[in-house]
């Protein structure tokens, strides 16, 4: 009975040396975790600043942001003639046909910001999907803005939506229409491009190629115009100059 209760006692006391040892093992190894965890914070945030960020440069919402900037762009400079008394604006001047254009591209733009933002549409179906085409497409959009950017800025007072026959100005051929005689149809064209790859949905392909032509029967019949207004010097630039690039 007496050996019992010594190995008892001595296991007791073996317990109870043993167990604020472990205890401090414990301890350090919450620190460990604890300053491990505080060391992290600070990275996650920072990915987590960087995930947003990254989201905010997503291919889609460059598409978006490439309309409202061109948009923006060209009632901007119509603004800034109409207060220089001149009505730029000669859309369906000549053919009253063209006003069947605007429904459709106001939908265009609604198609673009239901991809870019998840709002309802007709088709969400790609035709093939690839992260290097959709920056690719925004390299085209920014190209594109680029462009008409600075063939707003050339034309000058010589900007005119549509074909003015009442009130025409000099014939604009030195700046960027040095190197193409339409480059804002090169911008819009750059624009219709950039918009499929990056989503690349049939009906922006459908778009894409309707706005090709559309653009080639414009530049047609202003061609024709200035012909007849400006006559040779009209035809000595376009031997000198390309019709688009």
């Amino acid at each position: 009975m007496d050996a019992e209760l010594t190995c008892v006692a001595g296991v007791a006391g073996t317990e109870e040396s043993v167990t604020p040892s472990m205890a401090g093992d414990a301890r350090k190894s919450r620190l460990r975790q604890r300053k491990h965890r505080d060391q992290a914070l600070p990275k996650r945030a920072e990915a987590a600043r960087l995930v947003n960020f990254s989201e905010i440069l997503m291919p889609r919402y460059l598409a978006a942001l490439t309309i409202v900037l061109f948009v923006a762009m060209v009632v901007t400079r119509l603004l800034l003639l109409k207060r220089q008394g001149i009505a730029a604006l000669k859309f369906g001047d000549t053919h009253k046909s063209d006003f069947l254009i605007p429904p459709f591209a106001l939908f265009y733009f609604y198609l673009v910001f239901a991809a870019a933002f998840g709002l309802p549409t007709l088709s969400t179906k790609e035709i093939f999907h690839s992260g290097i085409s959709e920056w690719l497409g925004v390299a085209f959009c920014f190209a594109g803005l680029s462009f008409l950017l600075w063939s707003l800025i050339s034309f000058g007072k010589s900007f005119r939506v549509g074909i003015d026959t009442s009130r025409p100005d000099k014939l604009v051929t030195d700046e960027i229409f040095g190197y193409s005689r339409n480059p804002i149809y090169v911008a819009f064209a750059f624009i219709l491009i950039g918009q499929f790859l990056i989503f690349s949905n049939w009906i922006l392909l459908i778009y894409a190629l309707a706005g090709f032509w559309l653009f080639h029967r414009q530049v047609l019949r202003e061609e024709e115009y200035l012909k007849k207004h400006y006559g040779d010097d009209y035809t000595q630039y376009c031997r000198r100059v390309r019709r688009y690039l």
